[in-house]
């Protein structure tokens, strides 16, 4: 939704976080796949061939000290959007969006109240491509 804004080092950066992402439960399923996919045309990036990416921990340092406040809730927010893919938020998924929101300085609240609103988003979008298709 976010990601165009981004300069291309951070959209580089944000890549191998989302990998993290994915990555988080130990299972890169079809649906994060396919977000990683999505997320490389919209910000006009090629996926690495390899998936090989800098530690997570380098990761979030490097967006703490060198992200401003609004891209760090857009991270937080794409990211989130990548570990509910599969509709599935384990503890695992938890943790990891804790860690990014504890190590970037985006308060626990922000990912909770985004989880909430993709949650809606989720819903009005399916209505919609419902009604596109029935017709009404």
């Amino acid at each position: 939704m976010f990601l165009s804004v981004l300069s291309q080092n951070e959209k580089e950066h944000f890549l191998f976080l989302a990998m993290c992402a994915a990555e988080a439960n130990g299972v890169v399923d079809e649906h994060e796949k396919e977000m990683l996919e999505a997320y490389c045309r919209e910000m006009g990036i090629d996926r690495p061939r390899d998936d090989k990416h800098p530690p997570l921990d380098d990761l979030l340092e490097w967006t703490a000290v060198n992200v401003d406040d609004t891209t760090k809730r857009i991270f937080v927010l794409e990211l989130l959007g990548i570990v509910l893919s599969d509709e599935i938020y384990d503890e695992e998924e938890r943790a990891f969006m804790q860690k990014v929101a504890q190590k970037t300085g985006v308060p626990n609240s922000f990912v909770d109240n985004v989880h909430e609103q993709l949650k809606v988003y989720k819903r009005v979008f399916e209505r919609l491509t419902q009604m596109v298709r029935q017709g009404g």
